[in-house]
């Protein structure tokens, strides 16, 4: 064959080589990310896929900000606890037999006003008879100008409204990284490998345990006295409060049926992290406890605890962790008084105050 017939045929032979390439590597790409979404949906980390296996699954994320929609949409829950991780040492257990009724604890790290009511919404879209609700109120709830829509457990995490909204066509997960990572994280749990977070079925989270492990009084101490308390999100401080979060709050209390238990506390934060008596900041709390009692005006079965207060439960510092997260058995004081309040009782102990009489 002359040389340049030759050359022809060997420079034409290369766009086929190169397409051949292309299209085996291309579907060798698509073939992994069907694959992998395959897992994903399988594997199903947020129990939201409706033809997943029945596994026992485990929730992996520790804001609970992706699993949590899960645990309020069973049926087998009547009652709930919803807040910040002010309200995640609350054990459903305990309520339970305190209650004589079947809790979860929905609340979860960092949960903005905004969040926390998605979560009522998906309660209500799912029982149409609560029994019991207890909402934590803290620092989020009472911003004189409002809390951000979205706080966040950190700057990487991101609020799923896909698993908060009432269609279901849209349950699936979505094809990306953390879908990916925390579906492998999940089948390393449903195998035994590995389970990082140990979170009940009812949602309950050992908050302090998560964040600072065993319990160490000197660790704690030292937290308690070395941090800067911070209780105002921004730096504007406005002579006439708004809390324009009470008032989606009251909206959203106000579509419970009157049978609801309607149970809200403000939790209790070590003294150092309690505004000064006599300054703005002390007027805002004042003021926001204020605008929350008064929803019993027009709120049936409805009850505000404050532990919000310089007491002893707040002055003793083998209480908390740091200066907003109390101990296992600060939270089983709280289930109590809440117990003694709903059945319509007067305080037990100075740790407590009713704000509201029915």
């Amino acid at each position: 064959m002359p040389t340049t017939l030759r050359s022809l045929c060997i420079s034409s032979s290369k766009p086929a080589t190169w397409r051949t390439f292309v299209i085996y590597f291309a579907a060798s790409v698509l073939g992994s990310a069907i694959a992998v979404y395959g897992l994903v949906l399988i594997v199903d980390p947020y129990d939201s896929v409706a033809f997943s296996p029945d596994w026992e699954r485990h929730p992996l994320q520790s804001s609970g900000r992706y699993y949590n929609p899960s645990i309020a949409k069973r049926p087998e829950f009547e009652s709930f606890v919803i807040g910040t991780s002010t309200a995640m040492m609350l054990r459903p257990e305990q309520l339970d037999g305190l209650f004589n009724e079947t809790f979860a604890n929905v609340a979860a790290k960092s949960l903005s006003p905004y969040e926390q009511i998605k979560m009522l919404d998906v309660i209500r879209n799912y029982h149409t008879n609560i029994k019991t609700l207890i909402f934590g109120i803290d620092t989020v709830w009472c911003q004189p100008s409002g809390s951000d829509q979205f706080v966040g457990a950190g700057a990487n995490v991101e609020f799923p409204a896909w698993l908060y909204d009432d269609n279901l066509w849209n349950d699936l997960p979505p094809f990306n990284s953390t879908s990916a990572q925390d579906a492998w994280r999940q089948f390393r749990s449903l195998i035994g490998w590995r389970v990082r977070y140990p979170v009940r079925p009812d949602g309950f989270l050992d908050v302090v345990e998560d964040l600072y492990g065993p319990y160490d009084p000197e660790q704690s101490r030292l937290r308690l006295y070395s941090q800067t308390p911070i209780l105002l999100g921004r730096t504007t401080q406005p002579e006439d409060p708004v809390f324009p979060d009470l008032s989606h709050l009251y909206e959203e209390l106000g579509h419970l049926s009157r049978e609801t238990r309607k149970i809200l506390f403000f939790a209790p934060y070590h003294h150092r992290y309690q505004p000064a008596s006599g300054t703005r900041e002390a007027r805002y709390w004042l003021t926001c406890k204020d605008r929350v009692a008064a929803f019993g005006a027009t709120l049936e079965n409805y009850h505000v605890v404050d532990f919000f207060f310089e007491s002893p439960l707040t002055l003793a510092d083998s209480n908390f962790a740091d200066g907003y997260h109390y101990v296992a058995n600060v939270a089983s004081e709280i289930a109590e008084a809440l117990r003694v309040v709903s059945r319509g009782d007067t305080a037990t102990t100075s740790n407590y105050r009713i704000l509201n009489v029915e």
